[in-house]
């Protein structure tokens, strides 16, 4: 059976849309069960004050902020997703933490409406293995990286492998799984498990100048 990408997108984003209320209502867990992988993204990145920050398919955003504490006061981040129910969720969070060096930006990952060489790293936890085009979300990536920029990505090797969307509850599990159902054969590059992360989860990658790569 033929991919179709377009119709994948677009229940993606019904899909992700519906789940948000059931992030929104689960936070707190869902932070807590995220909190080794997100960790782990910034020490990979390295990220330093001044510096400005993306994370794609950023849900309720909670890489970003705490990446935003550590670029605070000069730097900032952008957390962007394609569900504005996300970002609703993710903008609330901000204000309750204080946070004001954060823009929050509608997108799809595959079309970052940002100029080239604009961010300094990329974070994008459990997202790409979701994407109708994982490829173009990477040649997006790498396009919007200063040089030196560094990314650090996460993924699942299936939808069963997580427990998040079930935690999270209220259609999140049945939106994973339903959206990587449609998703192409291989897109997932890895498992991304708290105790296994700095094994199967060393998706970090830098662009040419930088003194470090994968």
């Amino acid at each position: 059976m033929n991919f179709d990408a377009n119709a994948h997108r677009e229940a993606s984003l019904e899909n992700w849309e519906e789940a948000a209320s059931g992030w929104i209502h689960r936070q707190e867990l869902l932070r807590e069960l995220g909190a080794p992988v997100s960790h782990w993204m910034l020490d990979a990145i390295e990220p330093q004050p001044g510096q400005r920050v993306l994370e794609l398919a950023a849900g309720l955003g909670e890489t970003a902020m705490l990446a935003a504490e550590l670029v605070a006061p000069m730097g900032g981040v952008v957390i962007s997703d394609q569900a504005e129910a996300m970002l609703a969720g993710a903008r609330a969070r901000a204000i309750e933490l204080g946070l004001s060096n954060i823009e929050f930006q509608v997108l799809n990952a595959e079309w970052i409406d940002l100029p080239v060489a604009s961010v300094d790293a990329v974070l994008c936890r459990w997202g790409y293995m979701l994407m109708a085009d994982p490829a173009a979300a990477l040649g997006e990536t790498r396009r919007v990286l200063r040089s030196g920029g560094r990314v650090a990505l996460a993924v699942w090797e299936h939808a069963g492998a997580q427990p998040v969307g079930a935690a999270a509850g209220t259609g999140t599990d049945r939106a994973e799984s339903r959206t990587a159902a449609r998703s192409r054969r291989g897109a997932s590059a890895g498992t991304v498990h708290a105790r296994r992360r700095r094994t199967r989860a060393r998706a970090c990658w830098s662009r040419p100048g930088s003194k470090r790569s994968a």
